[in-house]
């Protein structure tokens, strides 16, 4: 695995941002995660979870039915759901949350 030079596809482990040339959490992980957060969120109330993990599976559902190409009207529209679930998480949590990108970067 030293060798490796692609993109790195693991479940966050520390140990895997030493390898590779690029890093990708896998879906299947991020979409677990999401899935335990809705079964074991603390506040019944809170949706941003339900909503981001629903997201994740539409845009798996719709790369597959377009032979891996969607459009790039259809990317800005998963990024503007994608911003809105981020600011309803911290509006459900009341404080600011640390995108993703922030804290993969910070193994890169």
């Amino acid at each position: 695995m030293e060798e490796y030079q692609q993109i790195l596809v693991h479940d966050h482990d520390k140990t895997h941002y030493n390898y590779g040339s690029g890093h990708q959490e896998c879906l299947a992980h991020v979409l677990r995660y999401l899935q335990d957060s809705v079964e074991n969120e603390p506040e019944p109330d809170y949706t941003w979870n339900r909503k981001m993990k629903d997201l994740l599976t539409s845009m798996i559902h719709d790369r597959k039915q377009s032979d891996n190409k969607i459009n790039p009207d259809q990317i800005l529209l998963y990024e503007k759901i994608y911003d809105n679930i981020i600011l309803l998480a911290e509006s459900e949590y009341g404080k600011k949350l640390v995108s993703i990108t922030v804290m993969i970067s910070t193994y890169l």
